[in-house]
């Protein structure tokens, strides 16, 4: 490979050996873009590097990973009161916490919720719930019941 795509390809995946060779594997078989896409978010590459990136930022990087690791248990759209009840923060936190993953090109807020800008990154932070599902599933759980209360 020319070192102008070397160096493109290490400045997209930071080094990560795993990425990069799904990267070129996608480029070279063009008939295979979606499973090969779904094959890097399967094997966990492209949630833990959206994971890894904001959990570097800050404290509300890591509150944001969270937020939207319950958000992706919820469909690729979600109300912010369902996250107030799973992460037992107001609103006004959610709605920030939102609009820092909106900067970061993770979702698309709107008034009342928002929703996932695509099916993949949502995936992605789906797939990264199964670390601790207890945690995950039992937060969302309880969120159901609450929201079957209240009906």
């Amino acid at each position: 490979m020319d070192d102008d795509l070397v160096e493109a390809l290490f400045s997209i995946t930071g080094g990560n050996l795993q990425l990069s060779s799904d990267i070129v594997l996608l480029l070279n078989d063009k008939t295979e873009v979606e499973n090969t896409i779904r094959k890097i978010i399967a094997d966990k590459n492209l949630g833990h590097l959206l994971i890894e990136r904001l959990s570097k930022i800050s404290e509300k990087g890591v509150m944001v990973n969270e937020t939207l690791k319950y958000a992706s248990l919820f469909g690729s759209s979600f109300y912010y009161h369902d996250l107030e009840n799973v992460l037992e923060k107001n609103e006004s936190y959610i709605r920030n916490l939102i609009e820092t993953a909106q900067s970061f090109c993770l979702v698309n807020g709107a008034s009342n919720g928002a929703s996932f800008i695509h099916e993949l990154i949502r995936e992605a932070y789906k797939n990264e719930t199964k670390v601790n599902k207890v945690k995950y599933y039992t937060g969302y759980a309880n969120c159901l019941k609450m929201l079957y209360r209240q009906l």
